[in-house]
């Protein structure tokens, strides 16, 4: 008890959070971000085309799921209701769970899972254009990488939307293209 507080003391001094309780969460941040999709089609000399990123975009989250070596399906998005997130250029959570439960677990995939039909906004010459739909081609995000539930230790991934010039107008018509999503193991930058 006495190095748990010795620990908590010197954390406290140099800013650092310590949590010394032992809840296992898995948390699901999302963020804009000013990259391009890799199915661009944006047409870099065209004169009478304009692009421009979103300043936001809705999305729905539909399941989360965890999927076992052997096919086997842990659904965590435990609600019948479906959950709508204004997305702009800073991460926000989207989605956390108590996974302790699941300690011990080994998962070979994270599935995250959007409804296709959506909308976003754009400032386009200075004025808002709201309420944009496009349709994600991509409505299923998935990490395939090996993931293992451990005591004391949660989880954070990142679902990134590469939403660099999905906005393009031509004369007055603005429309806005999907944005590529990514899941990622969370770092510290977009």
């Amino acid at each position: 008890m006495k190095i748990m507080v010795i620990v908590w003391w010197i954390a406290c001094l140099v800013g650092c959070r310590v949590d010394l309780g032992t809840d296992q969460i898995l948390v699901l941040e999302m963020a804009g971000v000013a990259a391009l999709p890799s199915t661009s089609t944006r047409i870099n000399d065209s004169e009478n085309v304009s692009f421009y990123d979103p300043v936001s975009q809705n999305f729905t989250l539909q399941a989360v799921n965890l999927t076992d070596s052997e096919g086997g399906l842990t659904e965590l998005l435990t609600t019948d209701e479906d959950q709508t997130y204004t997305i702009v250029n800073r991460y926000q959570i989207i989605f956390s769970t108590d996974i302790s439960s699941l300690i011990g677990n080994n998962y070979s995939q994270l599935e995250v899972l959007f409804e296709e039909e959506s909308t976003g906004s754009a400032v386009v010459a200075g004025k808002v254009e709201a309420d944009l739909p496009f349709t994600l081609d991509q409505s299923a995000v998935i990490l395939a990488d090996g993931i293992t539930i451990e005591t004391g230790i949660s989880l954070t991934y990142h679902v990134k939307a590469n939403w660099r010039y999905t906005v393009a107008v031509e004369e007055n018509d603005t429309v806005m293209s999907a944005p590529e999503l990514e899941l990622i193991v969370a770092t510290d930058s977009l």
